[in-house]
């Protein structure tokens, strides 16, 4: 078998990766955990799917991608090209395959294809993996392991410990059947002792069955009498019952008639005190109208009262006010506006003489500043006259307008504060008469608002007096006819509601009539009813005795048939248990004779299993030394003349002059390539067996534990290994030695959880 191209879709951490492998020695390079063991594991998940995987199917597909995972591999085998295809679809990672040789569909399916692979390559996964792929933890483990270690190693690579394991496994079943055939001899009871008591067991079944058919004839008969006796108390206690019931109607018949005529009797009594209390209605309504009116009075003599205290209130208030010339104000607030104007045009104009005086201050000082700065030799830079001898003079000019300027704005400054003060004053004065002013039209509203309310009340005031002829009314009297007036209202008020009363009630004595004639007619026809029933209560209490006799007899009766029934129940119980221990007795007589045959069946088995297995063992031994021993001799150029391995331990011992002797002796590159051989050896013998040619070797991290001038001599070494595969893998970080090799593949990572495979 050799790989000729190699293609992947997210796999793990590879989303995309097609490589082209040539027949050579490969090194495939790359950082840890950057992808070199799993671009190798994608090797077995194209020949095997997904039990060649290390982990779950939905674990395959590259992290966070949601297309499909897909491995594509085109191989050559027995001289035809063949392509298989894997794919893990959709959400559930459903596994789909195809197997083509050269353009024909060989099979689909991933159960189809994976049967076609093991034909095909005459191996299973196990067997493949145990000749395809040699780890470097199994060639340390074969240097540093015990002897029985390493032997249990090498049987499990070579297929043989499954022969341990079940030789193992029929000694122990052997053992087990042996110790439970001898629990079981014990366990054995007398079966002809069990028999007997079983017979003793039926009998008195049969005798509690005669008991139990006697106690149902008994339990019959009582319940026939004890339904007899209940028909004949029931009967009677209805007539009791009814009897009783008669009883307590007469007496809620009779309570009824009684409350009837007392109702009777007290709305008569109501209806006569009703009618003394409506004779006074008469003179009560005579009363009330001689003081109709009055009510009316009071609210007009309550209110003359408060007109006429209001209207002297208001006499009060006009007589303290005090009286205000509004005319005279108001002349004098005129005459302290136009003196308010006229400061305030002063104090204006002297603002306007100061601000001019400023101005023509600052130019008075401009020219000086310019005089100042001018040269008495230069034109002047106004006129562009020569200044000469006037320059001096022209200077004294502009000095001397300069201070008149000042004199002027001081005298000006000085006008403005009089102004300003004359017009303070002004406005003083101004505010004065705008405050007497208001204060003497406020006088004058409030005197005529005043005169105009108390020439109102006046007026109503007169109407008011009119009602009482012109007289002030005593108010305390007309109130006291207004409460007389409301206690006769009130008073004849109540009397018409209960007049009002008077034909209801009257109706009520007429319906108590009724009733209480219904009343006796109802007790008449109870005692008549009484009389029909004729009740004995001597002859229910004979019948109730009668009754309980026989419940009595039918409650012994019943126990006595339960009691029949458990006996009979519990003998019945009693000869089952007896009839399976006799059965089990039995079956486990024959369990015993059973377990003896397959006792010494299972014992010949191991036997057998034993011869088997040191058959293999025999037969496995030289043929490893052969492989191993010529292996190494290529390995090693011929330095050493033979290798062997111990046919019992797996022990490799080289051979050195005329001796052998164990591989500790020898040193650690010489050790490396004795284990490789050893490895090697297996692979190899496991393709001859299963009668494959894999032609496929991968040897991951085979050099990580070697030193680095060991390293050197390995890598040289696995060149001689070329001619017995048709493509051998090597997996290695070691970086410093990828140059040694005819082909790499590096693996580099590319991001998290992502990585990429390409040919250098």
């Amino acid at each position: 078998m050799r790989i000729l191209e190699l293609s992947l879709r997210n796999y793990r951490v590879f989303e995309e990766v097609d490589l082209e492998l040539p027949s050579k020695v490969i090194g495939i390079f790359g950082e840890n955990g950057s992808g070199k063991t799993t671009l190798m594991e994608s090797i077995g998940f194209a020949c095997f799917g997904v039990d060649a995987a290390r982990t779950k199917k939905h674990e395959i597909r590259t992290e966070g991608v949601l297309t499909d995972c897909a491995v594509r591999m085109v191989f050559e085998h027995a001289g035809r090209q063949h392509e298989v295809r894997r794919i893990l679809r959709g959400k559930g990672s459903a596994p789909e395959a195809e197997l083509y040789v050269g353009d024909l569909l060989l099979a689909s399916g991933a159960t189809d294809v994976d049967a076609e692979m093991r034909r095909l390559l005459h191996m299973d996964l196990h067997v493949f993996r145990a000749s395809a792929f040699a780890e470097q933890k199994q060639l340390d483990a074969l240097s540093s392991m015990r002897p029985g270690e390493r032997k249990e190693m090498a049987l499990r690579l070579l297929g043989i410990k499954p022969v341990d394991d079940a030789r193992t496994a029929a000694r122990r079943e052997s053992k087990a059947i042996k110790l439970s055939t001898d629990q079981l001899t014990g366990a054995i009871v007398d079966i002809t002792e069990l028999e007997a008591a079983l017979k003793e067991a039926r009998d008195v079944v049969l005798e509690w069955e005669r008991r139990a058919k006697a106690a149902a004839t008994e339990l019959r008969e009582a319940g026939r009498a004890t339904r007899e006796a209940r028909r004949a108390f029931d009967a009677s206690d209805a007539d009791r019952q009814r009897a009783e019931q008669l009883l307590l109607a007469m007496r809620a018949a009779t309570e009824a008639r009684d409350h009837a005529a007392s109702r009777r009797d007290q709305l008569a009594v109501r209806i006569e005190e009703l009618n003394g209390r409506l004779a006074e209605l008469p003179e009560l309504e005579e009363q009330l109208e001689a003081l109709a009116g009055a009510d009316d009075r009071l609210r007009a003599a309550e209110r003359l009262a408060d007109v006429a205290r209001q209207t002297a209130e208001l006499q009060g208030r006009l007589s303290a006010l005090v009286p205000f010339d509004v005319e005279a104000a108001s002349s004098d607030l005129r005459a302290a506006q136009q003196r308010a104007r006229a400061a305030g045009k002063a104090a204006a104009e002297a603002l306007a003489k100061q601000a001019h005086g400023a101005s023509l201050e600052g130019e008075a000082q401009q020219r000086l500043a310019r005089a100042a700065e001018a040269d008495p030799d230069q034109p002047c830079p106004t006129c562009g006259r020569p200044l000469g001898d006037d320059f001096a003079g022209y200077v004294k000019h502009c000095r001397e307008q300069v201070a008149s300027m000042k004199r002027d704005r001081a005298a000006a400054a000085a006008a403005l504060k009089r102004a300003e003060a004359t017009r303070t004053g002004a406005e003083a004065a101004l505010r004065k008469a705008e405050i007497a002013e208001e204060r003497a039209r406020a006088a004058g509203v409030q005197r005529a608002d005043l005169a105009e309310r108390a020439e109102t009340l006046s007026k109503e005031l007169a109407g008011l007096t009119e009602i009482f002829g012109g007289e002030i009314p005593q108010v305390d009297a007309i109130r006291s006819e207004v409460a007389t007036a409301r206690e006769i209202a009130a008073r004849a008020a109540e009397l018409k509601g209960e007049g009002r009363q008077l034909e209801p009630m009257q109706r009520d004595v007429a319906a108590a009539g009724a009733s209480l004639d219904e009343h006796d007619r109802r007790l008449q026809g109870l005692a008549e009813e009484a009389e029909r029933l004729s009740f004995d209560p001597v002859q229910h209490e004979r019948t109730r005795k009668e009754l309980t006799e026989a419940e009595e007899r039918l409650a012994r009766a019943q126990e006595g048939d339960r009691a029949a029934a458990e006996g009979s129940a519990g003998a019945r119980e009693e000869a089952g248990r007896l009839e399976g221990e006799v059965k089990q007795a039995k079956e486990t007589a024959a369990r015993v004779d059973d377990l003896r045959s397959e006792g010494r069946h299972v014992e010949r088995v191991a036997m057998l299993l034993d011869g088997f297995r040191d058959h293999l063992v025999a037969r496995v031994g030289p043929e490893l030394s052969r492989e191993a021993e010529a292996l190494f001799r290529e390995l090693t150029t011929h330095e050493y003349d033979d290798l062997r391995i111990d046919e019992e331990t797996l022990n490799i011992e080289i051979a050195d002059g005329n001796s052998y002797h164990p591989i500790e002796r020898f040193s650690g590159s010489e050790t490396d390539l004795a284990n490789l051989a050893l490895r090697v050896a297996i692979s190899t013998h496991l393709s001859r067996v299963s009668g494959a040619d894999v032609g496929l070797m991968v040897l991951d991290e085979v050099l990580g534990s070697l030193d680095e001038e060991r390293k050197d001599l390995m890598v040289q070494t696995l060149g001689g290994l070329a001619g017995r595969f048709h493509q051998l893998f090597v997996v290695t970080h070691a970086e410093r030695v990828k140059d040694q090799f005819p082909v790499a593949i590096q693996v580099r990572k590319t991001g998290r959880r992502r990585s990429e495979a390409r040919l250098i």
